[in-house]
């Protein structure tokens, strides 16, 4: 999303979201922050929000598994050179 995305987000309905483009450095990526309504976006009377919240927590999990593991795995390798036997 560019800034014609923020343009139509503040030129819009001004509904619950609100999309703001974080200004950076020239050296950096651009950066954009979204805000929203959760109850608008995963009404809490809708069957699917349930479902659909602990498929965005499982998803998370994994995530973050796999960033730890990943994290171990170079700790190990960087403490104990040539001992990791899953570089071969």
């Amino acid at each position: 999303m560019g800034p014609a995305a923020v343009a139509h987000s503040d030129a819009g309905s001004h509904g619950s979201l609100l999309v703001e483009e974080v200004p950076t450095s020239p050296a950096t990526a651009s950066i954009l922050s979204l805000r929203f309504d959760p109850a608008q976006g995963l009404p809490p009377q809708d069957a699917m929000t349930t479902p659909l919240l602990r498929l965005m927590l499982a998803t998370d999990d994994v995530r973050l598994s796999q960033r730890l593991f990943l994290e171990t795995s170079e700790r190990l390798r960087a403490a104990a050179p040539g001992v990791c036997s899953s570089d071969s």
